[in-house]
């Protein structure tokens, strides 16, 4: 790995396809994307990435879809790089279509560019950031009768930084597919295609990366010691925890849980939730108003002690379902689906998308957190005198929500749960 620490890598594959594909020999991608929009230092990016319309929807998004796939179970998500990529695809929606994916991405059409413009700008040219690098490329099969829009392409390029490869959809495209998310992970994700569908007409990537290390943690990492973690069913497990938190002077809450932070050396914390009560209950209440909550909802005047354990796990997912129930059904639809805004239809062909899915792997470690996710999305076409003060315990030693947040709008670019 490189450096000491790679806290998080997203890759998300949408593929549209068509009904009808030729194939064709090897070649070389051609580029087509447009020069990308660098966002001023001086323009108002609190005021779009701040307002609160903006991080309501985002909080929704990311919350209900980690609730949906939720099974009692360790489950992670990115919804970053969702967020990002079907944004993306919302620019090729029309009509009925076009309205169903801003319900499910909680934004309309000039306030989602902008706010979606605005988050790749500011984890990709900010200067001070150095934890977070986005990707994105839209890859387009040289063969089928559908093509992309230039429009298409521009405002993709423009906002959300996509470069766009023509190419033939062979074993040759595959590979320079594969080499493209291996690069922009740093060599995490490797063979993220095994194969494409014979009706594939275009193929969206998405890498997300983003690496830190323990604020506190020196050359050798943070203590480890022995603690006993207990299980949903009331077993318990002797495991290696850490205290990337320190002691601090507050917790954070809500009416169903309380939550402690641990901060990396640049400007993202990780959040460790424990519930009031079980997990399984309180993943049946966790939405986007409840984590807003424990967000932005402290007491201080408290001695914290707090700790979580290491852990490594995968996990992956298919989101069609989600989709299709929430707003989405239209875009799924071979006859019905309208793309028309982003692509060239010649009759008798209809792109539409065909599977959504999200895979990722993490590990919390006395370094820091490292992990990997991937989705795809498939188309048919100071100090005072000392004062003694209460103490509260928050250790993470039974089952326990998690995010890894930017600090300065209080951003979750990963949401997860931990069972053991």
């Amino acid at each position: 790995m490189k450096g000491i620490i790679k806290t998080l890598a997203v890759v998300l594959l949408l593929i549209f396809a068509v009904t009808s594909f030729v194939a064709c020999n090897n070649s070389a991608p051609e580029n087509l994307a447009g020069e990308k929009v660098v966002f001023a230092a001086d323009v108002d990016i609190n005021g779009v990435l701040g307002a609160s319309k903006n991080v309501d929807a985002y909080y929704s998004f990311g919350a209900d879809l980690l609730t949906s796939l939720y099974a009692s179970d360790n489950a992670m998500i990115s919804p970053l790089s969702i967020y990002l990529a079907l944004s993306m695809v919302y620019n090729a929606a029309e009509g009925d279509t076009r309205a169903g994916m801003a319900e499910a991405l909680g934004l309309e059409e000039t306030e989602l560019n902008l706010f979606c413009g605005y988050l790749y700008s500011y984890f990709m040219e900010n200067d001070e950031n150095t934890a977070t690098k986005i990707a994105n490329s839209i890859w387009i099969n040289k063969s089928s009768s559908v093509q992309p829009k230039q429009s298409f392409l521009d405002v993709n390029s423009t906002y959300y930084g996509a470069d766009a490869f023509r190419t033939e959809f062979n074993n040759g495209a595959i590979e320079d597919m594969n080499k493209w998310v291996e690069d922009n992970t740093d060599g995490i994700i490797k063979n993220m295609i095994d194969q494409l569908s014979a009706d594939a007409c275009m193929v969206l990537l998405n890498t997300v990366l983003f690496e830190g290390i323990w604020y506190d943690n020196d050359n050798g990492g943070l203590y480890e010691f022995d603690r006993v973690f207990t299980h949903a069913d009331g077993s318990e497990e002797t495991r290696t925890f850490i205290n990337p938190f320190g002691k601090m002077g507050r917790y954070y809450y809500s009416d169903n849980a309380k939550a402690v932070r641990a901060v990396f050396k640049e400007r993202y914390y990780f959040l460790g939730i424990l519930p009031n009560g079980t997990l399984d209950e309180y993943m049946n209440i966790f939405d986007g108003s409840e984590l807003k909550q424990l967000l932005t909802n402290y007491e201080t005047g408290y001695d914290v002690y707090s700790s979580v354990p290491t852990f490594e796990y995968d996990y992956s997912a298919n989101l069609n379902n989600y989709f299709k129930s929430n707003g989405m059904g239209l875009a799924f639809d071979p006859a019905k689906a309208d793309l028309t805004r982003g692509f060239t239809v010649p009759n008798g062909y209809n792109p539409y998308i065909s599977d959504i899915s999200h895979k990722t792997n993490i590990a919390l470690t006395r370094h820091g957190v490292t992990a990997a996710a991937s989705t795809k999305v498939e188309v048919g076409a100071g100090s005072a005198a000392p004062v003694e003060r209460p103490k509260m315990y928050l250790h993470l030693d039974r089952p326990f929500l998690f995010c890894i947040i930017d600090a300065q709008f209080n951003l979750p670019i990963f949401i997860g749960t931990f069972n053991g």
